[in-house]
Order: structure tokens, then sequence, then C-alpha cells
């Protein structure tokens, strides 16, 4: 059965960051590919704060271009407003072939919240996931957390009883960088050199995203 990836976000806009996770759980998990799925209607934002879906969607689309670990997942351009994460994961699995594994790659700062996401006991009876370190959060939060979720260790994950879904943790540096980073630097001028990909660079230049002029609607 092939493992794949899922890495979930606004991806407002893709960064190294991104690419450098996606990367370094597929290569400690043995993931066949690493899917990334941007969110078009994020239930904690309001829309008038982020770019358009298809905006995101092509940023994601040439930031990986011609690199086969990784595929842009639009499935939620379909589904209605709010996406939440549990709707998004029901209409997945009814399209995909059975010989697929997916695993929810997420940082762990993310994962300690996800008792408040819609039906969290759904999606994780649904889903195994990575939970990836992040800078400022120790592994004995995530580990108490676990607890709490009722996970058990065994060998290099936890898993729970009732649903045999599996949680992993990836230790390891990835990428500091965030979204809203870039989109401060994008307002004070500063290089995005070291953060995005030139061909992101490029179409946010082209279309004057995130800066003070008028934006250009994509073609």
């Amino acid at each position: 059965m092939k493992r794949v990836g899922l890495l979930g976000g606004t991806f407002d806009p893709v960064h190294y960051g991104h690419l450098d996770l996606a990367g370094k759980a597929m290569e400690e998990f043995g993931l066949a590919k690493v899917l990334l799925l941007p969110t078009a209607s994020p239930p904690h934002k309001k829309n008038d704060t982020i770019v358009s879906f298809e905006h995101r969607a092509e940023m994601i689309r040439l930031a990986i271009k011609n690199d086969a670990r990784f595929a842009l997942l639009e499935i939620e351009s379909n589904i209605p407003a709010p996406n939440y994460t549990i709707d998004t994961l029901s209409l997945l699995l009814q399209k995909s072939e059975t010989d697929k594994e997916f695993i929810f790659i997420i940082g762990i700062d993310a994962f300690l919240d996800i008792h408040l996401w819609k039906n969290h006991e759904h999606v994780l009876s649904t889903i195994h996931f990575i939970v990836a370190a992040r800078s400022g959060y120790r592994r004995d939060e995530l580990l108490d957390y676990l607890k709490l979720l009722k996970y058990k260790k065994n060998g290099n994950h936890w898993y729970n009883d009732a649903s045999l879904k599996k949680i992993y943790y990836l230790d390891c540096d990835i990428t500091a960088v965030s979204s809203s980073e870039i989109r401060q630097k994008l307002a004070t001028g500063e290089s995005l050199e070291k953060d995005v990909p030139a061909r992101v660079r490029r179409y946010i230049s082209h279309y004057n995203l995130y800066g003070s002029g008028e934006k250009k609607d994509k073609k």
C-alpha cells in the first residue's frame, strides 16, 4: 500500500518551509508522494484577508514544477465554504484509490489545537498524522497531549486502540520561515530569495500580490 502525505494550509504564499517539511516527512517515513492541499475558505480566516484560491494554487504549482515528489491537490475548490478538514478528508477518501494510505503532515503548534477542530475525534479516527517539531514547542507537550487523546506509545509511533490510527513525530530542523513573515517582508521591500522559489517570486511580482498597488486578476 502506498503511503501518501497530505500537507494542508493556506499557503499564502507557499515557501521553502512548506517544501522542506514535505520533503523531510517524505524521506523520514517513506512516503510515495506528498500532496500539497491549499484550503479554499479557511474557517479561522476572513476570505478578504487572503489572496484568491486560484492565485495560491498557481503559486504551489510553480513551486513544485518538475519535482516529482510533490503534487497539488485542489479538492477544496469543490467543497462549500467554510472548509473543514473532516469534510475534505471524507471527500478525498471517497475519490481515492484503495491502495493509498494517507498521512496528514502538521506542525506541533497546530496539532496541539486539534481539539478545537470540527469533529476532531472523527478526524483522528480517519487518518494517520506526522507531527513535526517547531521552535518553542517541547516534545513533552506532545506526549502529554497524546495521553489526553488516549494514544499509547508503540515503537516509533503512538496509536489509539479504538481507531488504530497512528501518530508519528518528525524531529528535525525545518526551514524557519512563515507566510506572515514573507508578507511582512514584501510590505517593507525585503528580499525573498532565501524564502520563496524564484518562479513564485516572479508570479507575486507580476500580479502585485501582497503589495499596496492594484492587484491584477489571474487569467
